[in-house]
């Protein structure tokens, strides 16, 4: 069709041609020249109309490509599981050896599918960033083992040497995996066999980099330098040799705001701590709210509630790796006030008295292993509502009964993904705060003060918040009656109290006297048997103008015009 289209083009100026030599008299001299030209802008026509079909006919060839492959990660996964069953299991050594170098494969060519996804989102997507915070060395580690089997097949070995315990940036490792991948391998592919290389991961400034040390024949530095150098024109002579140079690696290098440079006797590669470029749907940032938005029907409820202080969500941290507590304690302190322990026999008596929002614990701990410790803050009444994520390791072969035993909300093994770890901790405690106002709406609706309490012997907080409550309605004729008061009738310490029953009922329990002293004397001015003068005595307000102003901002109208109604 479209060569039909090209052939009517040309037919027709053809005739337009004669029809201008014939009619205006041009000099026929000039008609042949001006034909050729337009026989040219034809001839290029047709050609880019053959090259767009072939793009087009080549990007399907590559998309159906990429779609096979993807469909067989499916069958790959469903090999993978039992196979991994069978190996946990009790089975014979022999056969747990050969099942461990058949997952070892497996888990290779998941590595490689997992490449071919990445490969579809770059060139569905090749121009923006889902950027996320990653830590280096994990990130790194996972691309070094990647690459083993490629090394050992040239009958060389490749290290990777950190100069960090722990360190994180923001990138996008779909973007940035391939950039990196082709650095190691030119310099893998420019090395001898035998070699022995060394990947150096360093942080500086505002940057952190690989570095890899030429091996001493020099044309990896070569190769380095030829694709730094300012005149492109020259750097396919050694560049695109060796895989380094090309639109695509250009482009994502651009992307990523990474560069290569060249020293006397080795090349690296560096990337900003945190990337430039715009962000398309990578945006991380967590919202925590400290407390939870009400209706209008709710005003009445939580009418004090919304004055107390609005901290950030306390979060407590154990872990007996000094390095990554440090490191994991300043990542999540942008979001959380963290308090950070290696004992965990410490970590208990701090929990017990603080209450924090959530409790992340290793299993490995001293004094106390994380799993005793998940165990009893989840056994206890006065902690069990507390979240605790435990962590551990992939090739703890017990990880699943410790997983079982801790009675931990959620189990993370090492190394995950600190965006991730984020997320969870945000759900987890949003899900606690919620099912918290659930559990006070259900004690404390809009009869209260006298709606049985059911199932209050089945539950331990329930049965604290029903002692608080009717402590408060014996005593709320004293004036002076204070959080203090109720603490040592709980038989706590003020501190203690007052953090318990924050985390239970997400507010000050001065809030909850106040509410009920309002709520017992509307019911006393609805019964029409007292004086508003009455009421503030009953209450414990014997302050007038304190009372009225009070029962104005709590019910929206002053006692007086209350009784009107009534």
């Amino acid at each position: 069709m479209k060569h039909l289209s090209i052939i009517i083009i040309v037919v027709s100026l053809c005739v337009f041609l004669l029809s201008i030599g014939v009619y205006h008299k041009v000099p026929w001299s000039v008609l042949p020249i001006v034909a050729s030209g337009i026989c040219i802008l034809c001839w290029l026509l047709f050609h880019l109309l053959c090259i767009s079909e072939e793009r087009d006919l080549l990007k399907e060839g590559n998309q159906y490509f990429i779609d096979t492959f993807q469909n067989i990660r499916n069958p790959i996964s469903l090999i993978k599981t039992p196979l991994g069953a069978v190996y946990e299991g009790d089975c014979p050594e022999d056969i747990k050896k050969e099942l461990a170098v058949a997952l070892h494969h497996i888990g290779g060519l998941e590595q490689h599918l997992i490449a071919l996804m990445e490969l579809k989102r770059l060139f569905g997507n090749s121009g923006s960033l889902v950027v996320a915070e990653h830590e280096i060395g994990a990130f790194m580690r996972k691309k070094v083992s990647f690459l083993q089997s490629h090394v050992a097949g040239l009958q060389m070995k490749l290290d990777l040497v950190p100069d960090f315990d722990y360190a994180s940036a923001w990138f996008d490792p779909g973007k940035i995996s391939p950039v990196i991948d082709r650095f190691v391998l030119s310099a893998i592919e420019c090395s001898l066999p035998e070699t022995h290389l060394s990947m150096q991961v360093s942080l500086k400034g505002d940057y952190w980099a690989i570095r890899i040390k030429d091996t001493g024949n020099k044309r990896f530095l070569k190769c380095c330098r030829w694709y730094s150098s300012r005149l492109p024109i020259l750097r396919p002579l050694h560049g695109k040799q060796y895989g380094m140079g090309g639109v695509f690696f250009d482009k994502l290098m651009n992307i990523c705001d990474g560069k290569i440079l060249t020293l006397e006797k080795e090349a690296l590669l560096r990337f900003p701590i945190r990337c430039s470029c715009a962000v398309s749907g990578g945006d991380t940032s967590l919202n925590i709210p400290d407390t939870f938005q009400v209706n209008e029907s709710e005003i009445a409820f939580h009418g004090f509630s919304k004055k107390k202080n609005m901290d950030r969500p306390l979060v407590i941290l154990a872990d007996n790796d000094k390095g990554f507590k440090d490191y994991l304690e300043k990542r999540l302190s942008e979001c959380f006030v963290v308090r950070s322990f290696d004992d965990g026999q410490e970590a208990l008596e701090v929990i017990c008295e603080e209450y924090p929002d959530l409790v992340i614990c290793d299993i490995m701990l001293k004094g106390m292993s994380g799993e005793e410790l998940s165990s009893k803050l989840k056994t206890s009444r006065d902690t069990s509502f507390i979240p605790v994520i435990l962590m551990g390791a992939h090739i703890d072969v017990k990880r699943r009964e410790k997983r079982c035993s801790s009675q931990a909300d959620l189990f993370v093994c090492k190394p995950f993904n600190l965006e991730d770890l984020k997320v969870e901790i945000s759900i987890l405690i949003n899900n606690s705060r919620f099912l918290r106002k659930t559990f006070l709406q259900k004690v404390f609706g809009e009869d209260f003060l006298t709606k049985p309490m059911e199932r209050a012997q089945q539950d331990a907080n329930l049965a604290f918040l029903n002692e608080v409550k009717l402590y408060i309605m014996e005593n709320m004729d004293k004036e002076d009656l204070t959080v203090d008061d109720i603490a040592s009738r709980m038989c706590m310490s003020r501190t203690t109290f007052y953090n318990k029953w924050k985390l239970l009922t997400g507010e000050a329990p001065k809030y909850l006297i106040s509410r009920i002293r309002m709520e017992k004397a509307r019911e006393l001015l609805e019964s029409g048997k007292f004086s508003v003068t009455m009421v503030a005595e009953m209450v414990g307000m014997r302050n007038l103008k304190n009372f009225r102003g009070r029962y104005k901002e709590y019910f929206g109208k002053t006692p007086k015009e209350f009784m009107k109604k009534v």
